[in-house]
């Protein structure tokens, strides 16, 4: 039976239960021989967790120009995530998005509004 089993039968709904937990287990856990393990698995956990929560949500966040919908005052940002979602395009002020389908497409038209403005 593994380390784990020895805390099998405890509810633990906080940080802070799960660590009184361990430690009331500590005696059975050195007892089992099964200590060392723990001690890895709860380190790669505890690693594992911060990296989850310190990583950032996008890899990058690029500022690509003005929003092309009519009469929209909004910024378009690029967001590339840092993890497996499918990375999108994004207003500021309004509720217009594009997926990477249509990445070409918009940047088109933002190009023509650019060449337009410049005119």
């Amino acid at each position: 039976m593994g380390w784990a089993a020895h805390l099998a039968n405890v509810a633990t709904s906080t940080a802070q239960t799960a660590a009184t937990a361990l430690l009331a287990a500590l005696p059975d856990l050195r007892a089992h021989g099964n200590l060392p393990d723990a001690c890895d698995e709860i380190l790669d956990a505890h690693a594992q967790a911060t990296r989850a929560v310190d990583a950032p949500a996008h890899r990058a966040i690029i500022t690509i120009g003005a929003c092309p919908e009519a009469a929209c005052q909004g910024t378009i940002r690029a967001f590339i995530p840092a993890d497996t979602r499918p990375a999108r395009m994004a207003c500021d002020i309004g509720d217009h998005t594009w997926g990477t389908r249509d990445w070409l497409r918009i940047g088109g038209h933002i190009q023509q509004m650019r060449e337009r403005m410049s005119a």
